[in-house]
């Protein structure tokens, strides 16, 4: 066995070490200049940070022309190399690195690793996964504005190095468990998504009195929301009057004088587009059910949170993800004076009135009291007229879609990132008004509900958690020669890492003063070649299948063959089907396709 280091644990005798230097040739990139419309919109890939999404990478979102690769600092690297993101906010917790699955230009954030003959370019961005935390926390550069990596230290980490041979089972063996363990995290990622959609549906069902129909047929003479309502408008009378008699005039909804607008009298809704509602339901707007909204404003405030002992101002992101979230908020500067009458109280029916077409309008229920928490101005508290509806009625009915789809069509500006809502038309959206004993119903079983799919989302995230574990494990059983069997007739990896420092040395050796030069000096020197297709042996592909335990996805042994697209499928049809030594096999379990040694 092999000394262990830190991060690298005792390895098999016919391991070794080496550094990612060792591996082949490291190149950069760069950006072709924006203001030339002659560089962009090729067809030659462009591949910068956000195109590092799968482990494979055939297509970008730029593309750029050989003019800008030829006048330009950016580099043309072939497929098979190993793409690492060396500069990116993302790696503060994640090092992004992917296979270049055809030649593509990169820009000056990636950086490229050419593996010389004898590396599997699978292995190193398994290994680049397996070793992230000692990469990150080893070779990050301190006091950046942007996280990086220091090129020479990351040329100098050291990682376990099998022989070739294995390295090739090993990226097999790891290829057929990540793309287990893909489907399995793409089916955890589906549960929350598919929750909402329930929840929605839930919702749908509630407010149109379906969730409630066996209670109503068992309670059939509870009073009708018409009554309800009717006891609405009377109140708005006498709160009318009253105000009329101490000589205040009734305010109009768009003035906010003294932070507080007053209720109106409610308007006919259209409800030509809204569903039918149990004959002791009725539509009508939340504007009516309201006695007045509460504004706040939005002084200058302060770029962070406030803390304990000071006064924050609520951000629209407080109320946009149904729960309200007291830590969105900005300190306010200790020369303002704070405003009580729009601190936040516990139970306050909170609202944005401005925030992304598909958040614009979202509300929330508060829990405690936060008296050192203002409204702003994108922010109202909705306060419902004092006859018994319920505040969490109301905040649910206001998350069913048709009030959805109602403030995204009524929502103003010319901002895609910032639509408005009036108070007006917040209060003309449509709310449908059940009894007020069935309000408590519908209540309860949303609540019900609500527990169900939390109770789902913390299981899912347990099973999320194991699921990453179960990667960690195998990645360290992989690179700890403890995944599969060694080969003893595997060729030992200190006489591949001697041929690695001999390439090493020619690399450093050419002449690199010119970046046309050092091209040409990569291209020299022992990269992994391409076979040629005339000069494989008939039964190519599956003398790779039989290397890999006679078993082995399509996709897996296309990267492994090293052919073109065009050259590997013509080679398969030619040792796959009946009396040839390969076939197809695709079990029912799995969308991959499997090729296998036919016994």
């Amino acid at each position: 066995m092999i000394k262990s280091t830190p991060y690298l644990p005792s390895l098999p005798s016919n391991w070794t070490t080496a550094t990612l230097g060792n591996l082949g040739i490291w190149i950069g990139g760069g950006t072709p200049s924006k203001s030339n419309p002659a560089f962009w919109e090729g067809d030659i890939p462009w591949v910068s940070p956000k195109d590092i999404k799968t482990d494979v990478i055939t297509e970008s979102e730029d593309r750029i022309t050989q003019e800008a690769l030829e006048q330009s600092a950016t580099r043309l690297v072939p497929s098979g190399s190993i793409l690492i993101v060396i500069r990116s906010g993302i790696l503060e917790h994640t090092l992004p690195a992917a296979i270049a699955g055809l030649p593509v230009s990169i820009n000056q954030d990636i950086k490229a690793l050419i593996p010389y003959e004898g590396i599997d370019s699978r292995y190193v961005a398994f290994a680049l996964r397996n070793y992230t935390e000692p990469i990150l926390s080893q070779c990050s550069k301190a006091g950046t504005t942007v996280s990086s990596i220091n090129f020479e230290r990351i040329k100098q980490f050291e990682i376990a190095l099998p022989p070739l041979a294995e390295q090739q089972r090993i990226a097999s063996k790891l290829e057929l468990a990540f793309s287990k363990s893909r489907r399995t995290r793409k089916a955890l990622d589906s549960i929350p998504v598919l929750l909402r959609k329930l929840h929605q549906a839930a919702l749908t069902a509630a407010f149109r009195g379906d969730l409630t129909s066996d209670w109503r047929a068992q309670h059939p003479n509870i009073e009708a929301s018409s009554k309800l309502l009717e006891r609405v408008h009377m109140e708005h009378r006498r709160r009318t009057e009253a105000m009329e008699k101490k000589g205040q005039p009734k305010r109009s909804p768009s003035k906010r004088d003294a932070w507080t607008s007053s209720s109106q009298e409610p308007e006919t809704i259209d409800i030509s587009n809204l569903p039918s509602l149990p004959p002791t339901w009725c539509w009508t707007s939340i504007g009516s059910l309201l006695k007045q909204i509460d504004a706040g404003h939005s002084p200058q405030a302060l770029g962070r949170p406030a803390m304990a002992h000071e006064t924050g101002v609520l951000k629209v992101s407080a109320v946009s993800w149904g729960e309200f979230r007291p830590e969105e908020n900005k300190a306010l500067p200790h020369n303002q004076a704070p405003n009580a009458s729009i601190s936040i109280k516990p139970n306050d029916l909170l609202i944005s009135r401005a925030n992304t077409p598909e958040l614009v309008g979202a509300v929330v229920l508060t829990k405690d009291s936060h008296p050192n928490l203002m409204l702003s101005d994108k922010t109202l508290r909705l306060v419902p007229i004092d006859i018994g509806i319920s505040k969490e009625y109301l905040l649910y009915a206001l998350r069913t879609h048709w009030v959805r789809t109602f403030f995204s069509a009524e929502s103003t500006g010319t901002s895609k990132s910032m639509q408005n809502l009036s108070q007006e038309k917040i209060r003309s959206a449509p709310i449908a008004l059940a009894p007020l004993e069935e309000q408590q119903i519908i209540i309860q079983q949303i609540r019900t509900t609500t527990e169900t799919h939390k109770s789902l989302l913390t299981h899912r995230d347990s099973a999320a958690q194991r699921l990453a574990a179960l990667e960690h494990s195998i990645l360290a059983k992989a690179f700890c020669g403890e995944l599969i069997p060694q080969d003893p007739d595997d060729e030992s990896a200190s006489i591949l890492l001697s041929r690695l420092k001999q390439f090493e040395s020619q690399a450093s050796a050419q002449p690199t003063a010119r970046r046309t030069r050092a091209r040409s000096a990569a291209s020299s020197l022992p990269i992994t070649p391409v076979p040629n297709r005339n000069e494989i042996p008939w039964n190519y592909l599956a003398l790779i299948v039989e290397k890999s335990g006679g078993r082995i996805p399509a996709i897996t042994l296309y990267k492994s063959s090293g052919l073109a697209v065009d050259d590997f499928y013509a080679q398969l049809r030619t040792e796959c089907g009946d009396q040839k030594p390969l076939r197809t096999n695709s079990p029912s379990e799995s969308r991959d396709v499997y090729i296998e040694v036919a016994r």
